[in-house]
């Protein structure tokens, strides 16, 4: 919140310094309007000639339209955001208008209507937004004005000419921001400059980079702004790096690459800078920078020639760190040339997914082969169907695949216990797919044939027969179970 001082003065009434009711009236199409057989000038409310297509005593063009019962003069409005960047006593301002032309329907003359309805502030090194209360009229509160349901037709801009002379008796008048605005914004508009000047007030050390001869980072920083981490730039970093900065002619990510190798304590070459944000497979962020600098610190390998390679392979730093991460899983030593640089990163990493699947596919089948002696109790036949216990995780999505429903999604909960799936049969064709069961304790939890369908009335009283013979104690064995076992 701001002390209710400085909000007074921020808020006070200020006059403009432009005519904002001739600016709107001269950017507007003028109308002539014929009424009966009188011809009406907008812009000075006076009849003219019938000759209407500039006003006699204005000396203006005009456009005609006839006036009936039924005419709407609404759509002849115009609606404009102005945007005027003005200075008060020691505060540099944007001010933002919303202005409206309107013809009014009596005596068919224009009107302007305008109202301030945020003001953007720079004031002792600080920035400022405060905006006129929707609610509340000529209140003026903190934060940003809501512009989208005005239905605006234009937006204008009011800027100086030479910003260098208009800002030489404010505190940026020492700055360097209005080189950058003047050589090198290709659009300008009164809000964009503005942004700039307010970024020049609250990153200064934007300042030193242009001081210390550093114009392509300080060039580089200021076009793409967005995109720049400002938490990188301290002036004691730039007072650190400028030499190696100043050597390479470093643009903003020759300075992030620097920044992360020195932070990291990793030797590389000056020279290799550029080299290295000029890669083409390695996207130049702090996630991507940091994934690289821990692999070349893990491995004890050179940074250039990491990143050389992965240039060369046509691969990611992401893509490399999972090949290292597939490596350890299975238990093979990433320690010699061969296992670091693999001539092919696509095949050596593609082989290390195969091993790994291969390793993982045994432990789940094993896994699974210490639940099974659990689950034999299940088995049952009578004459009609059969319950039947899955041998291996693929009989559970060969089932699936067969009987084209979902249960080969539920290998994950088989495997840790969570739930029980059995397989149920004809009895006299106990090796063709017929219904799926899932059962947890004690409660049938769906029962799906083919396509997901739901089981028919025989297998529904077959299931309340085997649910019995499950629930009753036993000390048996299935002849299938005890070959199992």
């Amino acid at each position: 919140m701001l002390e209710q001082t400085l909000f007074n003065e921020i808020s006070k009434d200020i006059p403009f310094e432009i005519n904002i009711e001739k600016m709107m009236k001269d950017r507007y199409q003028h109308w002539c309007f014929k009424k009966g057989n009188q011809y009406i000038c907008s812009h000075c409310g006076k009849s003219t000639s019938d000759e209407y297509s500039h006003c006699i005593k204005c000396k203006i063009e005009l456009r005609s339209r006839l006036i009936r019962k039924n005419s709407n003069l609404s759509k002849l409005t115009d609606k404009a955001l102005i945007y005027i960047l003005q200075k008060h006593d020691d505060m540099i301002m944007q001010r933002v208008v919303l202005a409206n032309v309107y013809i009014d329907s009596i005596d068919l003359t224009e009107y302007v209507e305008s109202e301030e309805v945020e003001r953007h502030i720079i004031k002792d090194w600080k920035t400022y937004i405060i905006s006129k209360s929707q609610y509340q009229k000529n209140t003026w509160r903190n934060g940003s004005f809501n512009y989208y349901k005005h239905g605006l037709t234009a937006k204008l801009g009011i800027y100086p000419d030479n910003l260098r002379e208009w800002l030489s008796d404010t505190i940026l008048k020492n700055s360097t921001i209005d080189i950058f605005i003047d050589n090198y914004m290709t659009y300008k508009s009164a809000s964009m400059i503005y942004w700039k000047l307010a970024i020049a007030t609250n990153y200064p050390w934007i300042e030193m980079l242009y001081k210390a001869k550093l114009k392509q980072l300080w060039l580089n920083v200021l076009t793409n702004i967005g995109k720049v981490d400002f938490r990188s730039f301290k002036p004691h970093v730039i007072k650190r790096y400028r030499v190696d900065l100043q050597r390479v002619d470093a643009d903003y990510h020759d300075f992030c690459w620097l920044n992360m190798l020195k932070r990291k304590k990793v030797k590389f070459k000056t020279e290799d800078i550029k080299k290295l944000s000029g890669s083409n497979y390695i996207f130049n962020s702090k996630a991507s920078m940091k994934n690289i600098v821990d692999i070349c610190k893990r491995l004890d390998i050179n940074v250039l020639k990491l990143v050389e390679y992965l240039d060369f392979q046509k691969a990611q730093g992401t893509y490399y760190l999972d090949y290292l991460s597939l490596m350890e899983k299975i238990n093979t030593p990433v320690s010699i040339e061969s296992t670091i640089f693999p001539k092919n990163l696509i095949e050596a990493h593609d082989s290390a997914v195969n091993k790994f699947n291969a390793l993982k596919h045994e432990a789940d089948n094993k896994a699974y082969k210490r639940r099974l002696r659990g689950l034999v109790k299940y088995e049952y036949q009578n004459t009609s169907y059969s319950v039947i216990v899955p041998e291996k995780l693929e009989d559970i999505l060969n089932e699936g695949r067969i009987l084209n429903h979902c249960v080969g999604s539920y290998i994950g909960k088989v495997k840790s216990g969570e739930t029980t799936i059995l397989f149920i049969r004809r009895t006299n064709e106990l090796e063709t797919s017929f219904y799926t069961l899932e059962y947890h304790n004690g409660v049938i939890k769906q029962c799906r044939g083919k396509g997901n369908c739901s089981p028919d009335t025989e297998v529904d009283e077959f299931l309340k027969e085997w649910k019995k013979y499950v629930k009753k104690p036993k000390k048996r064995m299935s002849k299938s179970a005890e070959v199992r076992a």
